[in-house]
């Protein structure tokens, strides 16, 4: 049986995926929620990255996911970082989230990393 301590609010699940998301990245989570901060409107504080994380139903392709990434490019050509945005279905690992980016942005990234090495 089910107890109510052990469900976790939607609002809770998202902030567990921001901060799980930023720790990946080497950064942390924007305190407060994104707009509202004075840092950036993005969900992480990465200095080159605009990563927005959202949590969805099953449907990833809904119309507020297109809109929610355009306003991430949008935001990201502000702040001049590389808008990408991380959709987890809800009560989905964090790990098995689907990223998206721009392909030549990720040509990019890739590039970039392979220079380290």
């Amino acid at each position: 049986m089910i107890k109510e301590s052990d469900i976790i609010s939607s609002r809770e699940m998202w902030k567990q995926m921001e901060r799980r998301i930023s720790k990946l990245f080497g950064t942390d989570r924007t305190p407060l929620s994104g707009e509202m901060s004075k840092h950036t409107s993005s969900d992480t504080l990465h200095d080159d990255l605009y990563i927005e994380c959202k949590k969805r139903n099953d449907n990833f392709l809904l119309k507020d996911t297109r809109e929610d990434w355009n306003k991430s490019i949008e935001n990201a050509e502000e702040e001049n970082k590389i808008p990408i945005m991380i959709l987890s279905k809800k009560y989905e690992n964090t790990d098995d989230a689907r990223v998206v980016l721009k392909l030549k942005d990720f040509l990019e990234l890739i590039k970039n990393e392979y220079k380290k090495y």
